[in-house]
């Protein structure tokens, strides 16, 4: 049986973590995001709509997250495009995996509160972590 488990409410802030994307259609645009690592109880499929004032946008990585690479590690999810509004992706969680689910907005300098709703057979945990701190830039000169 499928049910709501657990809720995630948060808020991006201009003193949340950021990153820069380079594109076609952002050269160096600033995203405020929030990094949460999930914990899950048993290997089971979790639905997880997000809501927000701007939809947000949730990407999914394996072990870790590095913001100065986001392709490294990433899940690919398939974000239900039928609700713009409110992004949504199924995925099977294995719990013997760690998993970071980064939140960002869908465009960019937004600040916003945001929400995360867990519906599954199994118990999912949401923990907000720091980044920053598990890695260590160097600037060569």
């Amino acid at each position: 049986m499928i049910i709501l488990l657990s809720t995630y409410l948060s808020n991006l802030t201009i003193n949340s973590e950021t990153f820069f994307y380079y594109n076609d259609f952002y050269s160096g645009t600033k995203f405020y995001y929030e990094t949460i690592e999930l914990n899950v109880s048993a290997n089971a499929y979790h639905y997880l709509p997000l809501n927000g004032s701007i939809p947000p946008q949730p990407m999914l990585y394996k072990k870790h997250f590095n913001p100065t690479s986001l392709e490294l590690n990433k899940i690919s999810i398939s974000i239900n495009s039928n609700y713009i509004d409110e992004p949504r992706f199924r995925i099977r969680f294995n719990n013997s995996v760690k998993y970071i689910l980064v939140v960002t907005a869908f465009k960019p300098n937004v600040t916003e509160p945001f929400e995360i709703n867990a519906f599954a057979s199994s118990i999912l945990l949401f923990s907000q972590i720091n980044i920053s701190t598990k890695f260590i830039f160097i600037k060569m000169s």
